[in-house]
């Protein structure tokens, strides 16, 4: 990830004394994985009001670097506007160097601040000052963050076409966040994405949120800028073939795109009588247009944004009882970051009970009815303590039943999820722990596993096998690890909807096979505001959509979403997202096929083919985002 740091600091003289930003601490990030580059400008014009406004807004952005783990990180600092004009700083790659710099530039904002500004001062600059930025041989995504009080109507207005070439020739993922207003009426006009703070002392749970979104795109890239169209003279020893495209793609930034073309090594393919058709080599095209070359989109790790009924699941025994302190203390940091309340409003809130359980039985040591707070939470824990002399055998099968009894018998519109703290491992009974976790997996409820150390060293293995996808740790894991995973429990589908998993990972999509014959032309999802046909633009996705469809009601045709409005123009998927190329089409495309569609071949492999949409009906997958953190859906 490269960050930007642009100050759009319009000055004038001011008297206020600056903040003292304190870069002695080192913070620990949240975002490891954000593979952009980011470029965060913060106005520092009269629009502001007063210097301390603008301190406000440093601390701020202070606060949202904090957010970020610095590894493969470059920063770019510029600041624009001031008695001397424009300057940049050298290149950073850690958070303390980046500090420094915003002291210095507190400091010199406090003494020659608050000039009038506009919104095509800050676009322009940001497109002019430093080409390099858009030679990136990374071509990751760009992210704008834009922070400013500006949300002047004629300004945005001027500032639209400067906005819309950073979107469609840059690939610029735009985030606007109004400060020091209730409200934003223009401003969000420029955005991909926006947000609105009252205060100018950005909250922590927005500041969370922006960091979060610049992130949703980690790991995609995209062509450069000046992307070279194919030739119009044919390679030797071809002619073009009449369904080669090249025209832009309706996908939300604007990307370039050229339709697959066949490779003149593939095996020959059947031209229509009268046509003479050979093919230019196929241009590259990305393993994967999703993030760190995955499947699909990731779900949101907002921990403070999480809607859960968690239920902590805690062996007692010997074992825990010399370790009881640090469990507790596990489990305190793990909700002192959830916001507790047991509401029955829909809302970002999460209600916690505790469950300990033994070889006798298991016991309700905190309920979802209690009061929500940490300090309530600490007291039961405290009285929860294990006796000296119990065993070193604790029943997990009977832990985990208890669980998903108490989730079942109190429901609400919140996720149910398990987080299990266990040190020991008992399968000698009739209680299976592998058949209980299984049984809350089959019921929707994904289970954290935290695994203590045991008298003889050998449970984890077994206790992380309990665990849903991805969602084991150790007590030697970092909190923020612990908070990831149980942000991931919000990672789920509504029922009758199956969640995309992929080596261990769910992502943010969930499938749905609708048996119903129809014209691909005319297909609708249940929910029009929310679904669409699937998306089968990676060989996992095109394989779980083929193990739905056997698993359920098996054909050998399936619509999904890949269409284009007519011959001359780019496939993509939804009439949104880009058609890198895969699957590549397994025959040849006449004028009128314009829908795609998956059909089994005779070595029974999924293959792509198309028609007109309105010849033939067929049985077709739909897909929605799955509620996560940020998420709120009707389970």
């Amino acid at each position: 990830m490269r960050i930007r740091l642009l100050i759009a600091a319009v000055l004038t003289a001011t008297a206020t004394v600056a903040q003292n930003i304190s870069c002695d601490v080192q913070p620990t990030g949240f975002y490891s994985e954000c593979k952009v580059d980011l470029s965060i400008v913060l106005d520092a014009s009269i629009a502001m009001v007063n210097q301390n406004n603008v301190n406000a807004l440093i601390q701020s952005i202070q606060n949202l670097l904090a957010e970020y783990v610095y590894g493969e990180v470059e920063v770019d600092l510029l600041i624009f506007g001031y008695s001397g004009g424009c300057n940049y700083c050298t290149y950073h790659n850690n958070y303390h160097r980046l500090c420094l710099d915003l002291k210095i530039f507190e400091d010199l904002t406090n003494s020659e601040g608050l000039y009038n500004s506009s919104l095509t001062d800050i676009l322009n600059f940001y497109i002019t000052v430093d080409d390099t930025w858009k030679q990136d041989p990374r071509n990751y995504q760009n992210v704008l963050i834009l922070l400013t009080a500006i949300d002047d109507e004629k300004q945005v207005a001027d500032a639209l076409p400067i906005a819309a070439k950073l979107r469609n020739e840059y690939n610029v993922q735009i985030i606007t966040v109004t400060v020091g207003k209730s409200t934003s009426e223009y401003l969000p006009q420029l955005a991909t994405e926006s947000f609105v703070s009252p205060s100018f002392d950005l909250e922590w749970d927005l500041i969370s949120e922006i960091a979060n979104t610049s992130c949703i795109n980690s790991g995609v890239t995209y062509p450069p800028p000046d992307i070279p169209t194919l030739p119009t003279e044919p390679l030797p020893g071809s002619t073009v073939g009449p369904y080669l495209t090249n025209s832009p793609s309706p996908y939300s930034t604007g990307v370039f795109t050229t339709t697959t073309v066949r490779s003149s090594t593939e095996p020959p393919w059947t031209d229509p009588p009268g046509t003479t058709t050979t093919y230019y080599p196929p241009s590259p095209t990305p393993s994967s247009p999703y993030v760190n070359d995955g499947d699909g989109p990731l779900c949101a790790a907002n921990h403070k944004q999480a809607w859960l009924d968690l239920v902590f699941v805690i062996e007692h025994s010997s074992v825990t009882f010399a370790q009881w302190n640090a469990i507790s203390s596990s489990i305190m940091s793990t909700i002192s970051q959830l916001t507790l309340s047991n509401t029955p409003a829909s809302g970002h809130t999460s209600r916690v009970a505790v469950i300990t359980y033994d070889l006798a039985g298991t016991k309700l040591q905190f309920e979802f009815t209690a009061e929500q707070t940490t300090r309530n939470v600490l007291i039961a824990l405290n009285k929860a303590k294990p006796l000296p002399y119990l065993g070193e055998k604790a029943d997990i099968a009977g832990g985990l039943k208890a669980a998903g009894d108490y989730l079942t018998a109190n429901p609400s519109f919140r996720v149910p999820g398990v987080v299990l703290y266990a040190a020991t491992y008992d399968d000698s009974n009739t209680n299976e722990p592998i058949t209980a976790s299984d049984g809350l997996k089959a019921d929707l409820i994904k289970i954290a596993t935290v695994s203590f150390d045991a008298a003889n060293g050998v449970s984890y293995l077994k206790i992380s096998k309990l665990a849903s996808p991805g969602l084991d740790s150790t007590m030697h894991s970092s909190i923020s690890e612990l908070l990831w995973a149980v942000s991931q429990l919000n990672c789920r589908c509504a029922h009758g909807w199956n969640q995309l998993t992929v080596a261990n990972i769910s992502y943010a999509d969930c499938f749905f096979y609708q048996d119903a014959s129809a014209f691909q032309a005319f297909t609708l999802c249940e929910n029009t505001d929310t679904d669409i046909l699937a998306l089968a633009n990676t060989p996992a996705r095109v394989d779980f959509i083929g193990q739905l469809v056997s698993k359920q009601k098996p054909t050998n045709v399936i619509s999904v979403g890949l269409s284009r409005e007519d011959n001359y123009s780019a496939w993509t998927w939804e009439h949104v997202y880009p058609y890198y190329g895969y699957p590549a089409f397994a025959q040849y495309l006449s004028d009128t096929d314009v829908y795609g569609y998956l059909s089994k071949s005779s070595s029974n492999t999924w293959q792509l083919l198309a028609d007109d949409g309105m010849t033939t009906g067929r049985f077709y997958v739909c897909q929605r985002r799955s509620g996560d953190t940020d998420n709120i859906v009707d389970l």
